[in-house]
């Protein structure tokens, strides 16, 4: 209802029957909703506690409140804002961070948890999916796709079908990199073998040594050792590990 329009109203009504009880309630009511607006989500509880059954105090002591702040933790993992770590109990150890994605993922994890200990309040279900959803996309920036899979179990069909196109996504741009990563590899390892193959042999010549100390074994194995070399840098160049 209109709690602003309720409490003028008992206002005028001065000394009426329990007008001056109601305005004290409706006063009290609007300091708790005060509370919410400004995230002491224990101080607007306390307040919804001391009402008792007035108007809807005790839904919001059963469950309002805790939704608040779990949309406020919501919306701060969306912003990647720190602000929100402050109602966790380890908040100040992930602030620290300079990865927004970390403590992101973090407030993502605390709101889903409360949405879901909220059962279906309100649109709980659809808002701890919508938070599984975003853990799960964070998950995949960082390479973690079994992680990603595991929360997708979480999610509604919508989200879920959303994440399935994400995760497709990274598979086939990792698959591609790791085709360049064997392709470029091969090349090097040609080439290699081609430049060694030749040198060696030139150069036992140089030396006054029989060209054919170089023989098959000993090119061989300079070139497998290189092709390691040629492999790991590629991958680290063009994998990222």
């Amino acid at each position: 209802g209109d709690i602003n329009g309720a409490l003028t109203a008992f206002e005028d009504l001065g000394e009426y029957e329990d007008s001056a009880k109601m305005v004290k309630k409706l006063k009290k009511y609007q300091q708790a909703m005060k509370k919410l607006d400004a995230h002491a989500y224990d101080e607007a509880r306390e307040i919804f506690a001391d009402l008792g059954n007035f108007h809807d105090s005790k839904v919001y002591v059963q469950s309002g409140v805790d939704y608040h702040m779990a949309n406020y933790l919501m919306d701060c993992a969306e912003k990647a804002d720190p602000a929100g770590l402050s109602l966790l109990p380890l908040g100040e150890a992930y602030a620290e961070s300079d990865d927004e994605a970390v403590y992101a993922n973090e407030l993502y994890f605390a709101a889903a948890e409360i949405f879901v200990s909220l059962g279906d309040y309100q649109d709980s279900e659809e808002l701890a999916s919508a938070c599984w959803y975003g853990m799960a996309i964070i998950e995949l920036e960082w390479g973690q796709v079994e992680t990603a899979l595991q929360l997708q179990e979480k999610l509604n069909s919508d989200d879920s079908a959303a994440l399935q196109a994400q995760i497709e996504a990274c598979t086939a741009d990792a698959t591609v990199m790791v085709a360049l990563v064997v392709c470029a590899t091969l090349v090097g390892t040609v080439a290699c073998a081609k430049l060694v193959g030749c040198s060696l042999p030139i150069l036992a010549e140089k030396l006054g040594l029989d060209p054919a100390v170089m023989a098959s074994p000993f090119i061989s194995t300079i070139v497998d050792s290189l092709s390691l070399l040629i492999y790991f840098n590629f991958a680290t160049l063009l994998l990222g590990i």
